[in-house]
């Protein structure tokens, strides 16, 4: 066995991959948040369960105020999920 195959075997055993679903409720764990002029404002960040399409509503519920946006990206992507 190659000394990097051996290493890449206990990184294997040691790191903790979490279980994500598509189903159940999206979560989503926001980076960074920008405004861009005629865009509005940008979330980037890690879908942590559920997914999302484009044109979806998404319900911001960490502002406290209950806003809703529409989730949107480029034309390639067809939906968000890990």
């Amino acid at each position: 066995m190659k000394l990097s195959d051996f290493f890449l075997q206990i990184l294997k055993e040691h790191t903790y991959i979490p279980q994500r679903s598509i189903k159940g409720p999206f979560i989503f764990s926001v980076d960074h948040c920008f405004s861009i002029k005629g865009q509005g404002t940008v979330m980037t960040g890690t879908v942590l369960n559920g997914q999302v399409t484009v044109n979806d509503t998404i319900e911001i519920t960490s502002l406290q105020v209950g806003t809703m946006t529409v989730a949107c990206g480029r034309a390639s992507l067809v939906f968000a999920f890990y």
